[in-house]
């Protein structure tokens, strides 16, 4: 494994301390580590189609289509893990997860398949990171995941890519009914360009929330946002999106709610904080009902850091610069939902690391 990275940066931690149900680490497209510690499965999505034909077919590209950059995947089976909960089973402690280009250049693909069986409960951390001496390369991630009837899982990704580095992450979620779906996602290195725009269709009664918080630096673009499909009566869902954007960055917000059935509600939210006169920042949300019984809704703000916050800060003996620093990192941590207590815990100590690690960038 990558020897000279600190892979607890992006909430991958192998110590014994860090209890876990499983592990599965890759270098470009090579598998370094696959563990199973609990009933969870956790394996190549290689082997699970020699194990589980039928299912990895009927499943793979099920909710996204093979098009465009896409159309190689079909033709081989890229690295990838899958992940199966069964039935019942309620996870203590989460499945890590870290892909890593190791190799300046390198265009890594990847397909995930999760499938979290009725009833179950689950976590999973997945971090993505490059070489310590890597600024340049591709990563092309498709993550296909099912939730079934009165199911949960919470993903969490952490992103922490090089300044030169092309993110197209693919996310697709189908959440069945009674079933409750939770993404956190956090990036806050400088990268070249990130295009990201999950979709979660939910069945009746169903729940799903994205919340993000991005901390754009350089001349970093982000795209990214996340579309929520109501399917089913009584659907709901929320996103949640929290942009810092500096120096010469532009980040696109989007977020879309589209309500097909009755008694179904959702909301939307971006704020976003300006530290750079060169740096740009659009929000695009979008509401689409086909029926009239739907609560639908959505705020946007964007500004400056209030200059009665820092002055407030400052009167307590904090530097004008400490005082910036201290305010973006309170608006950047993440409202973490549906995590365990010890998940939790090491989620925020990643971010703090990254964090301090980036600095205030003003």
């Amino acid at each position: 494994m990558e020897g000279a990275l600190d892979l607890r940066r992006v909430g991958f931690d192998l110590s014994p301390s860090r209890k876990r149900e499983g592990s599965f680490f890759v270098e470009d497209h090579s598998i370094s580590l696959l563990e199973r510690l609990g009933e969870v499965e956790v394996m190549s999505l290689g082997e699970a189609q020699e194990r589980y034909p039928e299912l990895v077919e009927r499943l793979r590209f099920s909710l996204i289509r093979p098009e465009g950059e896409l159309a190689k995947f079909k033709e081989v089976t890229p690295t990838g893990y899958f992940i199966r909960v069964p039935a019942g089973v309620k996870m203590s402690f989460p499945v890590q997860s870290c892909y890593v280009v190791k190799t300046e250049g390198f265009e890594q693909r990847v397909h995930n398949l999760i499938i979290v069986e009725e009833g179950a409960s689950a976590q999973i951390i997945t971090g993505c990171t490059r070489g310590s001496h890597v600024l340049a390369g591709l990563h092309i991630g498709v993550t296909e995941i099912f939730v079934g009837k009165n199911a949960s899982l919470t993903y969490t990704m952490v992103h922490e890519w090089g300044k030169e580095m092309e993110i197209t992450p693919k996310t697709a979620v189908r959440v069945e009914e009674g079933g409750k779906y939770i993404s956190n996602y956090f990036a806050v290195t400088e990268v070249k360009r990130v295009i990201a725009y999950p979709r979660a269709f939910l069945s009746r009664r169903a729940f799903a929330g994205f919340y993000s918080s991005i901390y754009a630096k350089g001349l970093s673009f982000f795209d990214t946002g996340a579309a929520l499909i109501l399917e089913g009566d009584g659907a709901r869902g929320e996103i949640v999106s929290r942009v810092v954007a500096g120096d010469g960055s532009k980040v696109i917000s989007r977020g879309l709610i589209e309500a097909r059935s009755g008694s179904t509600r959702g909301h939307m939210e971006c704020n976003a904080i300006m530290i750079s006169d060169s740096s740009c920042v659009q929000a695009i949300p979008e509401l689409t009902s086909y029926h009239p019984d739907v609560e639908l809704s959505h705020e946007a703000a964007v500004g400056k850091i209030a200059q009665e916050e820092i002055e407030y800060l400052m009167s307590r003996g904090v530097s004008e610069e400490a005082a910036k620093s201290l305010i973006v990192k309170g608006f950047l941590t993440p409202r973490l939902e549906n995590l365990t207590p010890e998940l939790e815990e090491a989620v925020l100590n990643t971010i703090e690391e990254a964090l301090r690690t980036a600095g205030s960038g003003m």
